[in-house]
């Protein structure tokens, strides 16, 4: 792809609304709104087609969403739709902050994983992203679950509609590694090219590690850190648009966890299996009083109830992948933050809306 000033991207003008939706233009092996020539990708039986599902009414999803049969994309289309979404998601996301702004009233969604009609259901639940409603979507959009291109393509896609109003943040499974590993990379492979691998890896790196809400709640996708000191401008810092390394403040904030005890002293915190850092009760407190804050929200981490409250009401943990990978048996769970000070964050529980799809076969 030719260079530009967003990690390699090559950003276009965004088409006319009086023009074609970018996902709704005629199958050719050209996307005219890309400069990439995506070849013709045969039909792989072995990834499974999505149902025709009636949407409910409340669902009717504005464009560049509104593809039936339900899924907002076509699996192995031999245009690409997906080029210029990704081209025009970039600019949305490069120049946030890792941490964000103030934002009012805001709904947390943590995992989806690929589980495309549980993040229908979420939006059945709780209401389509507006400037009214507004979202944070905590990482971990894609693999395990069989559709994770359509959950991505539809969480960008409400991106471009609202970017002051709909945010993503960056997850342990927004990296290559992961992808590989868990589908995400064979699912695109198998439905598109590996050139639609190398794209989403690009928009991955510029997700934004943290949001902070009003100053007072905290949101990021794994938790705190394996040093003590650390602060928000420290975050700030931090180069996101790039592959996490093994270690420190990115590592951190895309893979720790909490646990029940007390953690070491400081500087360090103890190390749970794999390496990946564990956070007592006493970090917690000493993080949110050094930055002035209420609050932690993280996901990353399977709950049975879809979340799970800790560290005396200080870290929140959100998962909103019901029935996760189809044998975890959990709900799912969205929390609702509200703008006033000190007012207690309220939590939306749901269940899996069906037995999770099988996963496609992509021979990795």
């Amino acid at each position: 792809m030719s260079g530009g000033p967003h990690g390699g991207l090559t950003v276009p003008s965004v088409p006319s609304l009086s023009s074609p939706c970018p996902l709704c233009l005629s199958l050719s092996p050209l996307c005219p709104l890309c400069p990439l020539t995506v070849p013709t990708v045969p039909s792989v039986p072995s990834v499974p087609s999505i149902p025709s599902v009636p949407l409910s009414p409340s669902l009717s999803l504005p464009c560049p969403l509104s593809i039936p049969p339900l899924s907002p994309l076509r699996p192995h289309c031999p245009h690409c739709p997906l080029c210029p979404l990704c081209h025009l998601t970039v600019p949305s996301l490069s120049p946030l902050s890792p941490v964000s702004p103030q934002t009012e009233k805001v709904t947390v969604c943590g995992d989806t994983h690929g589980q495309f009609y549980d993040l229908l259901n979420i939006f059945e639940l709780n209401g389509l992203p507006s400037e009214a409603n507004p979202y944070i979507f905590n990482g971990d959009f894609v693999d395990r679950g069989s559709f994770s291109v359509e959950v991505i393509l539809t969480l960008f896609g409400f991106k471009l509609l609202y970017p002051d109003h709909f945010h993503l943040l960056r997850g342990n499974h927004e990296t290559d590694n992961m992808n590989q590993i868990y589908g995400f990379e064979g699912e695109v492979k198998a439905k598109y090219t590996a050139q639609m691998f190398a794209l989403f890896s690009e928009v991955f790196e510029w997700l934004p590690l943290a949001q902070c809400i009003n100053g007072k709640v905290l949101i990021m996708h794994g938790g705190l850190f394996s040093e003590d000191g650390v602060t928000l401008d420290d975050i700030r810092k931090i180069e996101r648009n790039r592959q996490p390394p093994d270690s420190g403040p990115m590592c951190d904030l895309l893979w720790s966890d909490p646990q029940p005890q007390v953690s070491c002293d400081p500087p360090g915190c103890p190390q749970g299996p794999g390496g990946v850092t564990m956070f007592g009760p006493d970090v917690t407190k000493r993080f949110l009083e050094r930055n002035r804050l209420e609050l932690i929200i993280r996901s990353h981490e399977v709950k049975a109830e879809g979340y799970e409250v800790a560290h005396d009401g200080r870290c929140v943990t959100v998962f909103s992948a019901p029935n996760y990978w189809g044998h975890w048996g959990d709900t799912g769970d969205t929390g609702d933050t509200g703008v006033a000070v000190g007012q207690c964050p309220w939590w939306h529980t749901m269940a899996a809306v069906s037995p999770c799809s099988p996963r496609p076969t992509t021979g990795e």
